[in-house]
């Protein structure tokens, strides 16, 4: 089981404050290099031209939250490709993926429990977040819901965390929020993906497609009063915009899948 912390900050200036301020061991102190819990550190800093968030209600979700505003009705939207034409840096760059992922310390441990790793990684790595809040739905909506969408939007996120590598997906994790008192009815999914490119064949797939087709179909059948709210926020990084480390983690937590995988694969041939 992971617990997950995600926070939002609204300038990497004050991010580095925050982090300053604290022991660079903050986020695993009191852990044991050789004891049965991992801890994982995953940073984003993305410029706003290497970025875009869209949702189906003016419902503030994710780093939306730290706006000033929101604004209308887009028509960038419903078609393939609409995600790289809402990030502004694709207007100019193909966003295509350069470089490749390698740990920072060498050689690559036999375990990598038991050790404190770092990934390093490569430019216009592709990140998405994705998430569904149901909490406001009632009756016939909220069942047409739980019976017809989330289970194969649970068929598709299994898939991207299973067998995402071969698809160019390097993890993917689909979690449940946790409220004050326990679970509430809010799940998403982050996944990293080798390039944006490779996501939008995905979502081509015929796995993705019953994803989008049962949303459709949802939509069709609610119409423009479902109390269903979905997002996503995507962000194209470049190198130095991320940094991944991973304190006595076994070696299917986030990147250390990826670049393990990777790094015996080019052992072995």
């Amino acid at each position: 089981m992971n617990i997950v912390f995600v926070l939002y900050w609204r300038d990497q200036q004050r991010y580095e404050n925050w982090k300053n301020s604290l022991a660079l061991d903050w986020w695993h102190a009191g852990l044991s290099i050789d004891g049965h819990i991992g801890a994982f550190q995953e940073v984003y800093t993305p410029s706003v031209r290497d970025t875009e968030t869209v949702f189906t209600q003016p419902v503030a979700e994710g780093y939306t939250k730290l706006a000033d505003h929101i604004s209308g009705k887009i028509d960038t939207h419903d078609y393939w490709g609409s995600a790289r034409d809402r990030i502004p840096r694709a207007q100019t760059d193909a966003l295509l993926p350069e470089g490749r992922l390698r740990l920072a310390s060498m050689p690559l441990p036999d375990d990598t429990r038991g050790h404190r790793l770092v990934v390093e990684p490569h430019d216009n790595l592709c990140l998405l977040r994705s998430g569904q809040d149901w909490i406001d739905t009632l009756g016939d909506e909220r069942a047409l819901y739980l019976d017809n969408v989330k289970p194969v939007l649970e068929v598709g996120m299994a898939e991207i965390a299973d067998d995402g590598l071969s698809r160019g997906c390097y993890f993917n994790r689909y979690m449940t929020i946790e409220g004050d008192n326990g679970p509430v009815e809010k799940t998403y999914s982050v996944s990293a993906w080798h390039s944006l490119g490779e996501l939008e064949s995905w979502v081509k797939t015929k796995t993705h497609l019953k994803i989008f087709g049962a949303g459709i179909q949802y939509l069709q059948q609610v119409g423009e009063n479902s109390k269903l709210r979905l997002y996503h926020e995507m962000m194209v990084l470049k190198a130095n915009n991320q940094s991944y480390t991973y304190f006595n983690c076994h070696p299917q937590t986030g990147m250390l899948r990826a670049v393990t995988s990777e790094m015996r694969s080019t052992t072995s041939s």
